[in-house]
């Protein structure tokens, strides 16, 4: 859609908003209306006479500009009152501003509550009165727009109309550069920042407006034929009081259509709200159109020596929040059988995702994690894009996943972090211990109800320390956050595939178990540690698996604000053995402390 159809719809349906809201509360609308125009009025004077006190105090007599409604005997009169108006422009405009908001809220609660008897919106009060203000605002600068151009024509024709024709080939300009071209270079990236920009772009273009202007009102004078200071600096205050609405004329407008969905539910009693579709997911059907992505991964793969024959991308729902994926399934030349891909692409928003897993594989080898090899990269628009080796192309069972997650869960235990890559997660996130600190643990104490949930957590919070210095002695490892059966593929030759590592931590080992893990089982995984790692100590143990899971479940449930299922665990966690064993030394060692005093 042009930039024409764009502001002629958005008038249109200006007017008939106006419409609805003069018929249900006229008083309320057109009084908004008015004053914030009268505001702006009002700011002209107290812009412009200060101005004029100056030029009559500062010249000896009455200059001639004014000799023809000023008498020499009254000048200093005149200074007096002038300065008095111009006092009370200061002061009425900011009433006028005070006012139209605090009726503009009034208004709006008013429109919010005759919408209907359930909110169609979230924070429907607030909303409501922010796009009635929005409205009457735009409605009361385009007027002041209006008026004080048709005004300035008459005080100085030859200004006003070279501004109002520059803004004319300014908004031709800017159709040209917004229209839906497929361009690069300059034009693509003035229509980015307007895109993104709106306000900013259009006070670039009002600001050249009033330069221009002030240049043809300083013409005549530089060659010595103007006449009227007066009305030079006149016309300097109410063109560049005009211009200065032009940003907030568009910024609000912008506003208001990228949220029309909502207002029309507000206004219009026959309209439902539905929400629209995400930006970025509109981006997404714009740039991964099925020919335009088989295209990519086609030049992709013929980059990296893939000779392909056919080639299949279809969308996969994808069970990682905020990665978009596609399977693409090839044919490959010469019968050689078939070969599965997974295109993986990150918007704007989760860029930092893959550049976290970039990092990650910067200091481990992919395969150490089960993680596929990348068969290349590229940009399409505003995304990011990986191909990766996907295996057979598909998932696991449900029936699979209990003993793919235990294989898994044990490669990964086994890896040992590096030092860089435990110095700088520790730098920039910080482990367990230190992120699970008393003013965490301190959200629970609303939902400790109970004597003994009171007992447990004030014991949990008093011994947080001894509890924080377990979990430090701790071995880590580096945990998927999205280990689970829709992340993972099978290989020919019964390998699996953990296909993103976008999101990863690094947690101590046992802080993601598989449910109702049998104690046979956990001391057969300790057994399995000691012979892979060798950082586990002698006294590791099973319990130290638990107290591990038990402390990150702790965490995640306060988190989420899962107080009760937080204060169970805050029991478990106290009743764990390595800790009761570790409150025993704590405790000897201080009453042997207290022996070795007293002797």
């Amino acid at each position: 859609m042009s930039l024409f159809s764009e502001a002629k719809g958005f008038l249109a349906w200006l007017v008939s908003v106006l419409w609805v809201l003069s018929y249900a509360r006229p008083t309320s609308t057109w009084g908004v209306v008015v004053m914030v125009g009268a505001g702006r009025v009002t700011n002209v004077l107290a812009f412009f006479l200060p101005l004029k006190v100056i030029l009559l105090a500062g010249s000896e007599g009455v200059p001639r500009y004014f000799q023809g409604f000023i008498d020499p005997e009254q000048k200093t009169a005149w200074i007096i009152w002038l300065t008095v108006a111009a006092f009370v422009s200061f002061i009425v405009t900011l009433v006028l501003e005070r006012s139209a908001s605090r009726a503009a809220s009034i208004a709006g609660a008013e429109v919010a509550a005759g919408a209907s008897e359930i909110s169609v919106v979230k924070n429907q009060d607030a909303q409501a009165q922010a796009y009635f203000g929005r409205i009457c605002g735009v409605a009361a600068y385009l007027l002041f727009m209006v008026v004080g151009f048709l005004v300035g024509m008459m005080l100085n024709p030859p200004v006003f109309l070279a501004v109002a024709g520059l803004l004319g080939l300014q908004f031709l300009f800017s159709w040209w550069v917004l229209r839906p071209a497929s361009t690069t270079g300059w034009v693509d990236r003035i229509r980015e920042f307007a895109d993104e920009n709106p306000r900013d772009y259009t006070k670039i273009l009002s600001s050249t407006g009033f330069l221009v202007g002030f240049l043809v009102i300083l013409h005549p004078f530089v060659l010595g034929d103007g006449e009227n200071i007066l009305i030079g600096v006149l016309s300097v205050v109410l063109l560049r009081q005009t211009l200065n609405v032009l940003p907030s004329i568009v910024g609000d407008a912008v506003s208001l259509v990228r949220s029309r969905h909502k207002v029309d539910a507000l206004v219009f009693p026959q309209v439902h709200f539905q929400a629209p579709e995400r930006k970025d997911r509109r981006a997404v059907r714009d740039a991964f159109r099925k020919r335009d992505r088989e295209a990519d991964v086609r030049e992709l793969l013929s980059g990296s020596g893939v000779d392909v024959q056919r080639l299949a991308v279809t969308w996969a729902d994808c069970a990682i929040r905020g990665l978009i994926t596609f399977t693409a399934s090839t044919e490959l030349a010469e019968s050689a059988g078939s070969r599965y891909f997974q295109l993986q692409v990150f918007a704007p928003q989760v860029m930092s995702r893959l550049e976290d897993e970039q990092f990650l594989f910067g200091h481990l080898p992919r395969k150490a994690l089960n993680a596929p090899e990348v068969v290349g990269s590229f940009a399409k628009s505003s995304f990011a894009c990986q191909l990766m080796e996907f295996g057979d192309g598909r998932g696991i069972t449900a029936a699979d996943w209990p003993a793919a997650q235990e294989m898994l869960l044990l490669n990964h235990w086994s890896c040992l972090p590096p030092d860089g890559l435990l110095q700088a997660f520790a730098s920039s996130r910080g482990f367990l211990a230190k992120r699970l600190n008393g003013d965490v643990v301190a959200r629970m104490e609303v939902a400790a109800d109970s004597a003994a949930d009171v007992d447990a957590l004030a014991t949990f919070e008093s011994r947080l320390p001894e509890i924080q210095g377990l979990l430090n002695q701790m071995p880590v490892y580096v945990q998927n956050s999205y280990l689970n059966r829709g992340n993972l593929a099978r290989q020919s030759h019964g390998e699996l595939l953990v296909m993103s590592w976008s999101a990863w931590t690094l947690e101590p080992i046992g802080a993601v178990l598989p449910r109702r893990a049998p104690p046979a089982k956990l001391r057969q995984w300790v057994a399995y540690l000691r012979e892979h790692r060798d950082d586990i100590s002698t006294d590791y143990s099973a319990d130290h698996l638990r107290l591990a899971s038990f402390c990150y479940e702790l965490e995640r449930a306060i988190t989420r604000e899962k107080f009760n299922q937080g204060l169970r665990l805050v029991h478990r966690i106290l009743k764990n053995p390595v800790v009761i064993a570790e409150f025993d030394r704590e405790a000897g060692g201080e009453l042997g402390s207290g022996e070795e005093k007293a002797s």
